[in-house]
């Protein structure tokens, strides 16, 4: 298997006949005639790039799109996984949880893919709060019962048996330690814990934001109208929109909507924007504007 499997090429081997000899020159003859068999990973760029500008070796090679799963799918993803994270920071991951992760990093991650943002969340969620419990780490204690057993071994070569009891007395202490720290109940984490992760990670108050969303759509274009004098449909109009696409009446990739807010300077267009980005994340700021009459001639 090759991660990055695009480096293979080496130097100069798509830039012409000036490069030296890669690793792809080296293997194709092998993979020509079935002797190897080779599992590569690339992005679509890269291969596009690189791969695909071989043509000897792109022949040799069937290539398999590996799409961004579903939100669904990411859940079930997690839910195979959590074992491993709940063992690991000793928590308790409930499937709630687990579902917080997978919308919040779509909400609020959107430059990065599922399902590596939702775990790097849940991650990040179970490892706050493991810090945050006062309990021994299990792999802590694990690591010292092995280095005591590897010294007990050690003193019963040397025939040391005095100090050799005496290690297995701290092998017990460690092992009924671990046997204990494994008995306590572990922290279960909240949707409230991943929202807070999502704040250290991108300055959103999400955990605010969050704690009733629908009341807080329902009353959206209420909030916006108290800001914005004056402009009622475009504020209707932008609020159904966020509505519609919270209630799951998304378009697959396609943004929520684009608005284009007509009309003379002075009567809101920017301030509706702001005022937005203010309800939805927390900060007027949150947007990136580009104002056109600066290109202008």
């Amino acid at each position: 298997f090759f991660d990055e499997i695009h480096q293979i090429l080496g130097t100069g081997a798509t830039g012409g006949e000036d490069g030296g000899k890669g690793l792809a020159d080296i293997i194709k003859p092998a993979l020509s005639r079935g002797e190897l068999s080779v599992i590569g990973a690339t992005t679509q760029d890269e291969y596009r790039n690189t791969i695909l500008k071989n043509a000897a070796l792109a022949r040799r090679f069937n290539d398999v799109v590996i799409n961004e799963p579903t939100a669904a799918d990411t859940l079930r993803i997690l839910q195979g996984v959590k074992e491993l994270y709940e063992k690991h920071h000793h928590v308790v991951l409930p499937d709630d949880v687990l579902k917080a992760a997978v919308d919040y990093s779509i909400q609020y991650i959107p430059q990065r893919t599922l399902p590596d943002k939702a775990i790097d969340l849940i991650d990040m969620t179970a490892a706050h709060l493991a810090a945050k419990n006062s309990q021994t780490d299990v792999e802590t204690l694990d690591q010292r019962l092995k280095k005591l057993e590897a010294a007990k071994e050690a003193a019963i070569k040397a025939e040391d048996f005095a100090k050799a009891a005496d290690i297995k007395k701290s092998i017990e202490e460690t092992k009924q330690k671990i046997k204990e720290t494994d008995q306590k109940e572990k922290i279960t984490a909240t949707i409230d814990d991943v929202a807070q992760s999502v704040e250290r990670l991108t300055g959103i108050p999400v955990s605010d934001m969050g704690a009733n969303d629908i009341e807080r759509l329902k009353n959206l274009d209420k909030r916006l109208k108290s800001k914005v004098i004056g402009q009622d449909e475009a504020v209707e109009m932008v609020a159904k929109a966020i509505r519609r696409n919270r209630a799951g009446f998304s378009e697959g990739d396609q943004p929520i909507g684009s608005f284009l807010f007509v009309g003379p300077t002075g009567v809101g267009k920017t301030e509706l924007a702001k005022q937005l980005a203010l309800d939805m994340f927390g900060n007027e700021n949150a947007i990136i504007r580009l104002d056109m009459s600066e290109y202008a001639d």
